[in-house]
């Protein structure tokens, strides 16, 4: 019964996702250009992302964008939200959550990926550790200028770097032990690599040795869970497809048909030898967006059988009822798809003193693929959102036949007693179809798929470890042969040096 007083209210939940589609596009167009301004505009608009469910990602974004432009304290505010909304969320009460599965996976709270989730803490480790560095709060408006911070107020940003590294690695083992056997995202090799290297900034004993253990793991998580992903390993098809079983196996085994390394691999391995000893001057670089989300309609098979016993009518009945508005028994499914971009790119780094001479240069190592990763996540997945799918519509699909059955019953009654026996079969088959049909269209409508996802996470992020003596340099980023970046920046004798950089055209 309660399934029925339900219906009425999900037959009035129309689609209006193409139009957020088209202005988060237009939005990611604009900051492919540079033109954070006007991205700016869109992603801080109250139109945007506005319902309540859709926060975490809101804060997401707003928070990529400042950081984008330097503005590291004012992103650190919106990063620290999302965080936050993203614990919230999952204290959800059950019954907020299992009525929400009657209207549709897009109307239910958004906490974000559990990569997602990850990344929100690397995004508030580098806040803390830029303003720990650059040693000033930005300008905000006219009423928040420019604000210097004190030497106290520097620290205590270098060792929220810290506490931030403490808790994600935290989040990372409870989700370790809750996937358990499952080919999901569980660990981030850039907890370990730039967890690493904060513990190293901070510089105590224990900070070292735990520098050292996180260094150490890079090697047994390559082997564990990035195997999973085409840049580090070129089978990786065929390991996903056997992870379960992949204990069983023998060394042998493994070498032969589940793991060979690629470049990536290496450089991976080798920044992670490297980074263990003293390094004073770390480069991030992020590159591209991330897969993009969009709207695919593949068509499955509802089983009659089912939805008669669920409607309480006879199968003929039902094969009747369908026939009028699903062809062969196909139903279309609204779902969510992603573009899976896999890394094919390699960027190395030129560093050159004040007086233009090359000092150093080398590769940038890949510690993130965002986007393999991103896409990974929705295979392991998708069956699943599938059965979902198809058992939330099956319902609601049922209780549109007990509602056109109703309209049936009511106007062959009527058509009977206005205009005599037999007349009332044929009022019955127009109102049924009718009213079958307008229910079939609202199900399609209620269904819409779930789009939401951090678009303004890179598609990849990379890492290099140096040591320098003080002194001004000149970095430059190139592609191959073609040099997409070059910025200075200073090495000081008494701390660590970060040079942050974000290339979202690439």
């Amino acid at each position: 019964m309660k399934l029925k007083k339900i219906l009425p209210a999900v037959l009035l939940v129309l689609s209006g996702c193409s139009s957020d589609i088209d202005i988060r596009r237009e939005m990611l167009t604009n900051v492919r250009n540079g033109r954070f301004d006007i991205a700016s505009e869109t992603v801080f608009g109250k139109d945007y992302m506005s319902s309540k469910s859709d926060r975490f990602v809101r804060e997401a974004e707003r928070g990529s964008l400042h950081y984008m432009q330097g503005h590291y304290y004012q992103a650190l505010k919106h990063f620290d939200r999302a965080a936050d909304i993203a614990k919230q969320m999952f204290t959800v009460s059950v019954s907020k959550t299992a009525g929400a599965q009657i209207f549709g996976d897009s109307m239910t709270d958004y906490p974000g990926e559990r990569y997602e989730q990850s990344l929100i803490r690397f995004y508030q480790s580098l806040c803390h550790y830029m303003l720990y560095q650059q040693g000033f709060y930005e300008e905000i408006d006219e009423k928040t200028p420019k604000r210097i911070l004190s030497s106290e107020e520097r620290r205590k940003h270098l060792y929220a770097a810290r506490a931030t590294i403490v808790e994600w690695d935290s989040f990372l083992s409870d989700m370790a032990h809750s996937n358990a056997g499952k080919a999901v995202f569980k660990q981030d090799m850039a907890a370990k690599i730039w967890g690493g290297l904060i513990h190293r900034a901070i510089g105590t004993s224990s900070d070292k040795q735990i520098a050292d253990k996180l260094f150490k793991q890079v090697p047994m998580y390559l082997t564990r869970n990035y195997a999973m992903y085409p840049a580090y390993n070129v089978n990786w098809i065929p390991y996903v497809r056997e992870y379960r079983n992949l204990p069983k196996k023998t060394a042998a085994e493994m070498t032969a048909t589940y793991l060979k390394s690629t470049s990536y691999t290496k450089e991976l391995r080798d920044l992670a030898q490297r980074a263990n000893s003293d390094q004073n001057t770390t480069i991030v670089l992020k590159t591209g967006l991330v897969g993009e989300r969009f709207a695919s309609e593949p068509k499955f098979k509802l089983d009659p059988a089912i939805l008669a016993a669920a409607a309480a009518v006879s199968r003929a009945d039902m094969n009747v009822m369908l026939g009028l508005f699903l062809a062969n028994g196909l139903i279309t499914v609204p779902m969510p798809n992603i573009e899976c971009p896999q890394v094919d790119s390699e960027y190395n780094f030129v560093l050159k003193e004040s007086s233009g001479k090359v000092f150093t240069q080398g590769k940038m190592a890949l510690i993130n693929p965002v986007s393999e990763i991103a896409c990974q996540e929705y295979i392991e997945r998708y069956p699943a959102l599938v059965n979902k799918k198809l058992a939330r519509m099956g319902t609601k699909y049922a209780l549109a036949v007990v509602g056109a059955y109703a309209a049936q019953k009511a106007a062959r009654e009527l058509g009977n007693q206005q205009f005599g026996d037999g007349w009332g079969d044929l009022f019955a088959l127009g109102a049924g179809a009718g009213t079958l049909a307008a229910e079939h269209a609202a199900i399609q409508a209620s269904e819409k798929p779930d789009l939401r996802y951090w678009s303004l996470l890179p598609d990849a992020i990379w890492l290099q470890t140096l040591s320098l003596p003080a002194g001004k340099y000149t970095v430059e980023i190139r592609n191959g042969d073609v040099t997409v970046y070059s910025d200075q920046f200073t090495v000081k004798t008494d701390q660590n040096t970060l040079v942050d950089i974000n290339l979202p055209t690439e």
